[in-house]
């Protein structure tokens, strides 16, 4: 019997902690990215590849190609916020993250 892995799309609040992982790094979030990872009930190696798909919008060409869709529309929409409200946004998601998981 083959085991068919089934891909999960990644939700807007998820590219959200992706792009302020990738802009500033997980230090003033309190917790490391594999535990950020685990929150999202993603990997750690999911999350690098996603900072791929933003540097390939940022760069324009360096990073990974392809998922960068959602990746330019969050880029676009978030580019220009402050850094403490994306990271009090980013705390948010992943402190309901974390409460849900636990339920």
């Amino acid at each position: 019997m083959k085991l068919k892995l089934v891909k999960r799309i990644w939700s807007n609040e998820e590219h959200i902690i992706a792009f302020y992982l990738y802009r500033f790094g997980y230090e003033e979030l309190g917790v490391n990215y594999s535990r950020i990872a685990e929150i999202m009930g993603r990997t750690p190696d999911s999350l690098i590849m996603r900072f791929a798909n933003f540097l390939n919008v940022e760069k324009k060409g360096s990073g990974l190609s392809g998922g960068g869709e959602k990746a330019r529309e969050i880029y676009k929409r978030y580019k220009d916020t402050p850094k403490d409200e994306l990271r009090k946004m980013v705390v948010n998601i992943l402190l309901s993250a974390a409460s849900k998981s636990n339920e």
